[in-house]
C-alpha cells in the first residue's frame, strides 16, 4: 500500500520547512479555536491546545445539572454544530465525561475559518 505517498509528496512539493509551517499554522489555528469557544458562555476547556487537538464540553444551564446531563448537552451541540455544515467535530469521553474533539489537519484552513467556526458553535448554543 501507497499509505506514505502522501507525506512524500507533500515533502517533496513543500519541503521540510513548508510542512513544518503548516503543522505550526494549524496549531495556532487549533489554539485559537479553543480560546475562542472557551470564551463563550456554557463552554468548558477541558484540555487545552496540544498540537493540533484540544477538548471541550457543553455546560447544562440548569440549576442543579448532573455530570449526565453536561454529558447530554455536550451531545446535543456537537449534533447542531454538525448539522449545521460549518464544521464537524466529533464526540469523545475524557476522565469518565462527554467532551467534544477538536483537531485541526487541514492545510487551508483558514483564520477566517476558525472565526466562522466559533459563531456555528455559538450558533448551537442558542439554538439547543
Amino acid at each position: 500500500r501507497a499509505r506514505g505517498f502522501g507525506v512524500y509528496a507533500a515533502l517533496r512539493e513543500l519541503g521540510r520547512q513548508g510542512v513544518a509551517a503548516i503543522i505550526e499554522r494549524n496549531g495556532d489555528q487549533c489554539e485559537a479555536l479553543a480560546s475562542g469557544l472557551s470564551a463563550l458562555p456554557g463552554v468548558e476547556l477541558v484540555s487545552p491546545a496540544r498540537l493540533n487537538q484540544a477538548l471541550v464540553r457543553f455546560i447544562d444551564p440548569r440549576d442543579g445539572a448532573t455530570d449526565a446531563d453536561h454529558d447530554a448537552r455536550t451531545e446535543k451541540v456537537i449534533a447542531a454544530i454538525n448539522a449545521s455544515g460549518e464544521a464537524y467535530f466529533g464526540p469523545s469521553t475524557w476522565a469518565g465525561k462527554r467532551v467534544m474533539r477538536i483537531c485541526v489537519v487541514n492545510w487551508r484552513t483558514t483564520e477566517r475559518d476558525v472565526a466562522r467556526t466559533i459563531e456555528a458553535v455559538r450558533s448551537a448554543l442558542g439554538a439547543t
